[in-house]
């Protein structure tokens, strides 16, 4: 008895120094795993692909010299989330504009991060979600992103639909010629055995078509993932299809409606859309007021305003003031200048009706 025990105690400890080995195995395996050079990416690796840079919410002039002197100041942050491609080059996936200021400053140091995608189509509804995941976005930019997501999804579904139609074709076409081998063979037991195997499947769903399928409509499930309504998902739809109309025509004026940088009715880019409004028309009226005068800022504003102080009487007469207003509005840069020189409002209107009294000799 004694020596069964022995025989059981010797077991246990054998097999937790072997569990032990094991363990310190792992363990070293783990720290090979983590000490492991990573593939470093260089810059010349770095592929922006445009399909996706459009994905990209534009910043304005400001938000862009902020994130430069950012960058500058502090580094990066935040790094560049990358995709490798199967050429081997990797693409933004994030951080276009960081990437950007990258180019322009060499000073700035660029982190990447590497995340494993599919293929580009899954990189694109990761942007998508990226980006609406932020909480700076415009209305232009939250509607059009909807509205891509929406398209994304609802190909993703017809696509799937298909691949359940062509299963189920080929499925039948099976059938049938197992069916018919049956009948030959006159087994009308094997039949009914299969027909049986077939019924139970069905009942299960367990299908890898099944499994896959989407639940619902594709826009009421984009509505309850983004908080909207389903008449907004397709409203912002046709807004996102328009808009990469006018894209296509003209980038520089995408970016502008993007960024809030030019106010355009939804109405006319959804019309776009659908026919109802001509692409070329709507553009040129939006380059008209895009190209028009843009306002000063506050200090050059204030001095286009008519002169009729800070000068003694005898100083300027009403003509000179008269012609002074009228050229005021071409002298813009100017102004902007000598005010970061340093010159006081009234010395820069001395200067101007001078300029103005020399043109009239």
């Amino acid at each position: 008895m004694a020596k069964k025990g022995l025989n059981i105690g010797s077991a246990i400890l054998a097999g937790q120094t072997m569990m032990d080995d094991l363990k310190q195995e792992a363990v070293k395996e783990f720290k090979k795993t983590q000490q492991a050079p990573k593939e470093e990416i260089r810059a010349e690796q770095i592929n922006v692909l445009p399909e996706l840079e459009q994905l990209i919410q534009p910043l304005t002039q400001e938000e862009f010299r902020l994130l430069e002197e950012n960058l500058k100041t502090d580094g990066m942050r935040d790094p560049i989330v990358v995709w490798k491609q199967p050429d081997g080059r990797f693409a933004i996936a994030d951080g276009h504009n960081r990437w950007r200021v990258v180019g322009s400053n060499p000073s700035v140091k660029p982190i990447f991060r590497e995340m494993a995608f599919e293929g580009l189509e899954q990189v694109k509804e990761w942007m998508i979600r990226n980006q609406l995941g932020k909480r700076n976005l415009t209305k232009e930019q939250k509607d059009y992103l909807i509205g891509l997501q929406y398209e994304a999804e609802k190909q993703k579904d017809a696509n799937i639909q298909n691949l359940k139609q062509h299963r189920t074709a080929s499925a039948a076409e099976g059938k049938n010629a197992e069916e018919a081998k049956i009948a030959a063979s006159g087994n009308p037991a094997a039949a009914k055995g299969e027909n049986a195997e077939e019924a139970k499947l069905a009942a299960s769903g367990k299908t890898a078509v099944a499994a896959h399928s989407p639940g619902g409509k594709t826009e009421d499930r984009v509505a309850a993932e983004n908080k909207v309504s389903p008449r907004s998902v397709r409203n912002a739809h046709q807004y996102a299809k328009g808009l990469d109309v006018i894209g296509e025509m003209a980038p520089e004026v995408k970016r502008q409606i993007l960024s809030g940088d030019l106010k355009v009715k939804k109405s006319d880019i959804q019309a776009v859309a659908s026919g109802k409004k001509d692409a070329g028309g709507l553009l040129e009226t939006l380059r008209e007021v895009s190209s028009g005068p843009k306002k000063p800022d506050p200090a050059v504003r204030e001095l286009h305003m008519p002169i009729k102080q800070d000068f003694p009487a005898h100083e300027l007469s009403e003509k000179d003031i008269s012609r002074v207003n009228a050229i005021h509005g071409k002298f813009s840069q100017q102004i902007a200048q000598l005010l970061k020189l340093g010159f006081d409002k009234t010395q820069i209107r001395w200067m101007l009706s001078q300029t103005v009294k020399e043109a009239g000799k």
